[in-house]
């Protein structure tokens, strides 16, 4: 476990922080773990925006977008056939294609979950900070949001969740995460982030949110008292959790229009709120039932 200095936060199993003494049920920190190797199904990469139509090596593209898999690792996964450029399979390391060609790899899990995937669409789009920030993920759950900040450099995410050993290991044993395990949101308060933030060295700046079955309306009026004045929110919305239950059609997949006039309402919800909307990006990928959800870039006016 590294030290207060370095940015990182330890208790042990009981929930008691081995420098105050502290009490907090459910909050656990651990350390240390390795990224990646996950096998999964195929994983999409967009590539770079400069020079779109000049080649490059298939294996220098792959490792220009994941410059986490070693090059001679990529050169290896080409010729055991796992990489696809625009849909077509290559199995030469020095084939040369666009630097605008959708580099596909099969059987590489990039991010312990689907959420991973989206909001790294949505920050493709909105771009909005990470680096050296204090977040909070609300709805952590297995921890998808929370593996794309990691690999962001996030400087520490505080995960909350109603539930408990949901969160895959890869982000339970990372020493950059703390999580508050069965933990309601909305009865978040400053008391409970307080003893982490002062261990930190500073307020949380950055909050995230992937709720199920609930409105993140109902939860952000007590997340706005834990932060920062000056954090940013970046919430997803997801439209069948936040349009009259009559609306939702059998399969839960709600009309383009609908959707839309749900995310013209939430804009307006979110103004009310007092926030200052920078920013939206629709997620990378779709729900799992096919409902098209929303980023929204925002902070306090």
């Amino acid at each position: 476990m590294k030290n207060i200095e370095s940015g990182n936060f330890s208790i042990d199993n009981s929930g008691n922080d081995r420098k105050s003494g502290f009490k907090n049920e459910g909050l656990t920190g651990k350390s240390g773990n390795k990224f990646l190797e996950n096998i999964s199904s195929p994983t999409f990469f967009s590539s770079s925006k400069n020079n779109p139509k000049q080649k490059i090596r298939i294996d220098e593209l792959v490792h220009k977008l994941n410059p986490e898999i070693s090059l001679e690792k990529c050169k290896k996964l080409i010729m055991a056939g796992q990489i696809r450029s625009d849909s077509q399979p290559v199995d030469k390391p020095g084939t040369r294609v666009k630097q605008s060609a959708c580099v596909e790899i099969i059987g590489i899990k990039k991010y312990v979950s689907r959420a991973g995937y989206k909001l790294e669409g949505a920050w493709k789009e909105i771009n909005f900070s990470i680096k050296g920030k204090i977040a909070l993920d609300i709805g952590i759950s297995t921890g998808g949001f929370t593996d794309f900040l990691l690999q962001k450099n996030i400087f520490h995410v505080i995960g909350v969740d109603v539930g408990q050993g949901i969160t895959d290991n890869k982000i339970r044993n990372n020493e950059r995460c703390t999580l508050l395990e069965k933990t309601n949101a909305r009865n978040l308060t400053l008391e409970t982030v307080r003893p982490i933030t002062k261990h930190l060295g500073r307020e949380i700046d950055l909050v995230l949110m992937d709720v199920s079955f609930i409105s993140v309306l109902k939860i952000i009026p007590a997340l706005i008292k834990c932060v920062s004045k000056t954090a940013e929110f970046v919430i997803m919305v997801k439209p069948q959790f936040e349009i009259e239950k009559h609306r939702v059609p059998n399969g839960g997949v709600l009309s383009a229009s609908d959707s839309e006039d749900v995310f013209k309402t939430m804009r307006q919800r979110f103004v009310s709120f007092g926030f200052e909307i920078k920013g939206e990006g629709n997620a990378g990928i779709k729900g799992t039932k096919g409902n098209q959800e929303r980023f929204y870039w925002m902070e306090m006016k």
